[in-house]
């Protein structure tokens, strides 16, 4: 019998882990989620262009709420246990039903990086795919040149899977793409 992707989203997942709480964004979480999406070293190593105003958080803000109620996308704001403030997102996008795939995204003020916090909000919404929302695989879009972010992953357990040459356009330049994959029986394997 064929099993269905779940997601669980009313209401929506909060998750624990030992030092975060990944809750859903709010409208009160836009001053640090603009500080977050605005941050130049940060976005740039997203490939993606800083915010300018809050006009373009709410915009945003409005993509991830629409993505959500549509089943087509989930973030939650990751925050520090002793203190709700929003410090970095972590979610699926491009969520393909029939699937059961994902591709995760990530980001984390830097002045919070290499502190092992991404990680730790990372396996928490892994677990939730694998073993709550039944995702099959899940896979990472990332800039070959971006080296933190791919070690990461693959700490995580992902492997690559594709490297598309000059398929990507940000700022007059063609960029490369890696994809990175994970699939649940790997997962569940190495967790056991």
């Amino acid at each position: 019998m064929e099993q269905l992707l779940k997601l669980y989203l009313n209401p929506f997942p909060t998750l624990y882990t030992d030092r975060l709480i990944l809750r859903r964004i709010t409208v009160e979480d836009e001053q640090n989620f603009f500080e977050i999406r605005s941050n130049k070293e940060l976005m740039s190593a997203l490939d993606k262009e800083p915010f300018k105003n809050l006009e373009e958080l709410l915009s945003f803000f409005e993509q991830i709420e629409a993505g959500i109620n549509s089943n087509k996308s989930i973030a939650w704001a990751v925050c520090l246990k002793d203190d709700n403030r929003m410090i970095g997102h972590v979610g699926y996008h491009k969520i393909d039903f029939v699937n059961h795939r994902a591709e995760i995204g990530y980001a984390l003020l830097p002045k919070f990086q290499n502190k092992g916090l991404c990680s730790e909000a990372l396996k928490a919404i892994l677990d939730v795919a694998f073993n709550q929302f039944n995702f099959h695989s899940l896979e990472a879009d990332v800039n070959p040149a971006n080296n933190p972010s791919i070690k990461l992953i693959t700490k995580m357990g992902f492997v690559k899977e594709a490297h598309f040459r000059e398929n990507y356009f940000f700022k007059n330049v063609f960029l490369d793409s890696a994809i990175y994959s994970l699939l649940k029986k790997d997962y569940l394997r190495a967790q056991s």
